[in-house]
């Protein structure tokens, strides 16, 4: 994809977040996030093995540590069931709490 591509899908990403009211400690949590969504939407087999393709990925994308993009998921992730509580029912076997 090209660059002027991959910024259009990230905006879209990005605002498709806020639009699930999306929340985090900082921006960077949205950043990192939306471009995790990215690159598994680019490449859906980064997700059987996320640890090992994905978050390194988008680790290696911002510089910092793989820990940073597992929580960075987790938090927005956290935010958008507890503020969004039907968004949560659609996965009735896992807490988002």
């Amino acid at each position: 994809m090209n660059h002027s591509g991959e910024q259009d899908s990230l905006a879209a990403i990005h605002l498709a977040l806020y639009d699930l009211n999306a929340a985090a400690e900082n921006h960077a949590q949205i950043l990192q996030t939306a471009y995790a969504i990215y690159l598994a939407w680019c490449q859906p087999a980064r997700l059987l093995y996320p640890q090992k393709w994905l978050y390194p990925a988008a680790a290696r994308h911002f510089f910092v540590a793989v820990s940073e993009i597992t929580r960075s998921i987790a938090d927005v992730m956290n935010s958008i069931c507890q503020r969004n509580q039907s968004f949560g029912k659609c996965f009735s076997n896992l807490s988002c709490t």
